[in-house]
């Protein structure tokens, strides 16, 4: 996938608004984005508490804390790495 900065920010808000776009209008439900960022694979990283849910990377630093959801990628000598936390 190639993307601008301008279609990560979108990707970014269509997140942390619950799976709606600028206009409001629903696309997913927050049930639906939920279950995308449940963990559904292990990664074992020392000293981490790293899984892979659909298409995203969760992780989780402190065990109690919330999870940071994240995915990065390069291409041609660029990177990029989108990361948020829902509860916040």
């Amino acid at each position: 996938i190639n993307a601008s900065v301008t279609d990560m920010a979108r990707w970014l808000l269509f997140q942390i608004n619950d799976g709606r776009t600028p206009q409001g209008r629903p696309l997913l439900t927050k049930s639906t984005l939920n279950l995308l960022r449940q963990p559904q694979i292990h990664i074992p990283v020392p000293e981490r508490n790293l899984f892979y849910g659909m298409g995203w990377f969760i992780d989780k630093p402190d065990a109690a804390g919330p999870a940071i959801i994240w995915h990065g990628g390069n291409t041609f000598g660029y990177t990029s790495n989108l990361s948020f936390i829902p509860e916040k």
